[in-house]
């Protein structure tokens, strides 16, 4: 039974609350800590309604019993219980460090936050109306306002729909004006307004809409199911046709190899040697044992592009993810599935393909915080081998810029391992700014941190730099 009653609780600890997915009930239940929950307004009953009924739903998803009782703080008073060093800024939403000033509202909007603390040492600002939208220094990190959610949408659309998916372009440009979905949008946490996540929800509740008019009916009709889906999934896209941008450098490193990949989802890109390829000018078959069954990638490819002839020796493997998916579950590949682009046909196939050689040799995935976790699974690679740490659209779901650069430095300076990152420009500022012309909706594909190629999202094209 979770209580998180108004006070101190030794058997209540947060964990993670950015992430609230499969495992956050158990971190939340786990451990000893202090939860302690303040309120900075007197709205209490929508706000502690909802802090209820958000707990009682990551309960359900664990297959627990709910939260025993979530009670507001005494009214009197309230507002001195927050801890000095945070203070609440009404009027852009965000709980802000003051280092030591004393906690004031600075608008009179009527907002409830809740300051998770271990000790004396808050962890989170939760803003109960927003499902949790502050980071774990209580600092927020995304957008409230409906403003910012609408160019978020609008550069989706721009940079990564256009010219891939007629549907999700018409989509973004449609939410980004209509103040019915930007609402709705507003009340989840900032990890969780994406446009992928969002679309890929509203098609696994209701199904693909072909119209905008379509779209606004499903968010009206199947607004609890949808954010349900949204708070407690992920964006994990699997797409192993990303492999066709990693092979001409895998197949360039001494073997034999040892791959790790950071937010492996369910492991797909962990088996680039058992996969088939198509750069035009080169082919390369996959492995007998796979042949048959194997998907193929097709990628443009430049000219300068070096083409491998062959497959790496890859000899040990092995995923980190927050919430790890297994392809032998249905719920778990249904979800991938939905987040294949509508149009996407192709892919869908191919990803379908990639599941069956999965399901007959699963990929070793194992959850963990890559910034907590990956030195440990690097330390397992066996010896006398190549280990090689890769990710792709992982790292910008790292909010703070200073932690992305912490990671980047520890992957340069260990000498145990060569980094492959294949991010979005703006994940990196300090690699793109060494790769020349900036592709805004192409990935930048680095080796320790030096540019080597311009990549596709979804692997369907490279450019050698």
């Amino acid at each position: 039974m979770v209580s998180a009653e108004w006070g101190a609780h030794p058997q209540a600890t947060l964990g993670s609350l950015m992430r609230p997915p499969r495992g956050v009930l158990g971190q939340f239940v786990r451990g000893e800590a202090g939860l302690e929950l303040a309120r900075l307004s007197k709205d209490t009953d929508v706000g502690w309604s909802r802090l209820r009924a958000f707990l009682a739903s990551l309960a359900r998803n664990q297959g627990r019993s709910p939260p025993g009782s979530v009670r507001p703080p005494p009214r009197a008073g309230a507002l001195a219980t927050l801890p000095a060093e945070l203070r609440w800024d009404g009027l852009n939403h965000k709980a802000l460090r003051t280092k030591g000033a004393a906690p004031t509202r600075r608008s009179s909007a009527a907002q409830l936050c809740a300051v998770a603390k271990v000790g004396k040492a808050p962890i989170a600002a939760i803003d109960p109306k927003s499902a949790f939208c502050h980071n774990s220094d209580g600092q927020h990190v995304g957008y409230d306002n409906m403003s910012a959610i609408a160019e978020r949408y609008q550069k989706f659309a721009r940079t990564d729909a256009a010219g891939r998916s007629n549907l999700y372009e018409a989509l973004s440009l449609h939410v980004a004006e209509s103040s019915q979905t930007l609402a709705f949008l507003e009340r989840l946490p900032w990890d969780r307004q994406q446009p992928n996540l969002l679309f890929a929800a509203l098609r696994l509740i209701a199904g693909t809409p072909m119209s905008v008019a379509e779209f606004d009916d499903a968010i009206e009709s199947h607004a609890e199911a949808i954010t349900e889906v949204i708070l407690t999934h992920t964006t994990q896209t699997n797409e192993p046709g990303r492999c066709a941008v990693l092979l001409p450098l895998l197949a360039r490193m001494e073997g034999p190899l040892a791959l790790i990949e950071v937010g492996a989802s369910a492991g797909l890109c962990l088996l680039p040697d058992a996969y088939g390829y198509d750069w035009d000018r080169q082919k390369l078959t996959a492995p007998t044992r796979f042949e048959a069954a194997a998907p193929i990638f097709r990628c443009k490819a430049t000219e300068n592009t070096p083409l491998p002839a062959h497959h790496p020796e890859i000899v040990w493997r092995a995923g980190l993810d927050l919430n790890p998916l297994d392809v032998s579950n249905d719920e778990d590949v249904a979800w991938l599935e939905a987040l294949i682009w509508p149009e996407h046909s192709d892919r869908l196939v191919r990803f379908r393909k990639a599941v069956q050689i999965a399901r007959t040799e699963p990929p070793r995935v194992v959850a963990g915080d890559l910034r907590r976790d990956l030195p440990e699974l690097i330390s397992q690679a066996p010896d006398g081998v190549t280990v090689i740490v890769f990710h792709t659209a992982v790292l910008s779901y790292v909010a703070k810029q200073a932690e992305r650069d912490e990671f980047a430095s520890e992957m340069i300076n260990d000498s145990r391992v060569i980094w492959l990152s294949n991010e979005s420009p703006d994940t990196f500022p300090q690699f793109t700014e060494a790769a020349g012309v900036v592709h805004e909706d192409m990935f930048l594909l680095a080796v320790n941190g030096q540019p080597v190629a311009w990549a596709a999202p979804h692997g369907q094209e490279i450019r050698w730099i």
